[in-house]
């Protein structure tokens, strides 16, 4: 249980040694899922996190003798097999870093799915052209760099002091149309990752502001994400980055 609550944050690791104890009680015998090569891909880009190769020798895996980086079972407990995907299940069903994990996943797929869409979509190309017709020009000298996180996509370019968070919204729009009516709908949110605890700018009182107003001068990093951040009256306190930026207090949503 303590190896499954040290994986819990990562939930992608979480699924796959479930995936991989159920495969292993459906066919114990088979030398398949008794063996676990750390070095493959596979392993690397789902399990190399914290806390799996422990729960892995907690199920009774072990380095073999001719290669370390190679975990087999040599028997088959139950008893600890069905201990050990209680543990994963529990995780699934009662941790918050497994929630809010997981949560990240679910919406990256759905943001890359949306960036993907004019690829096979005319009116979707249509409609990120609207959106980029009302983008300003991008400044050929000087400007200040802003960067938009879209779960594992970033997105950037320049803009100037005195364009407005609406630009900045339309230029998200350029990039899938309906990004900018789930901000102003609240089904995602758009923070400033230059501020030491994020809020969620509040977009619909803010569009018409300029990006320095907003923190978001000399240079701005933001991200579009799918829960509301939590804010207390002691963060709302700081003051926001940004040379004559407006107190974080007339930002937040």
């Amino acid at each position: 249980m303590r190896c499954a609550r040290r994986v819990a944050p990562h939930a992608q690791a979480v699924d796959t040694l479930l995936r991989s104890l159920r495969q292993l009680r459906n066919e114990p015998t088979n030398m398949k899922y008794r063996t676990i090569n750390t070095t493959t891909a596979g392993f690397q880009r789902s399990l190399n996190v914290p806390g799996a190769i422990d729960f892995f020798k907690a199920m009774g895996y072990h380095p073999t003798y001719k290669n370390i980086n190679v975990l087999e079972l040599s028997y088959v407990d139950p008893a600890t097999l069905y201990l050990g995907i209680s543990a994963l299940e529990q995780i699934q069903t009662d941790s918050p870093f497994y929630k809010e994990s997981k949560a990240k996943i679910v919406f990256d797929k759905e943001i890359q799915q949306i960036l993907g869409m004019a690829d096979n979509d005319v009116q979707e190309a249509i409609q990120r052209s609207k959106f980029m017709s009302k983008v300003p020009s991008e400044p050929s000298v000087g400007g200040g760099q802003i960067s938009i996180e879209l779960g594992s996509t970033k997105v950037q370019r320049k803009f100037e002091g005195d364009d407005c968070l609406e630009d900045v919204i339309n230029w998200l729009g350029g990039h899938g149309s309906v990004l900018p009516q789930k901000l102003y709908d609240k089904q995602w949110y758009l923070v400033n990752q230059d501020q030491r605890h994020q809020i969620a700018y509040n977009i619909q009182e803010l569009q018409g502001k300029t990006l320095q107003y907003i923190g978001c001068w000399p240079s701005g990093r933001l991200a579009v994400i799918p829960t509301q951040p939590n804010a207390s009256s002691a963060d709302l306190a700081s003051s926001t980055r940004g040379i004559g930026a407006a107190p974080i207090d007339a930002l937040k949503l």
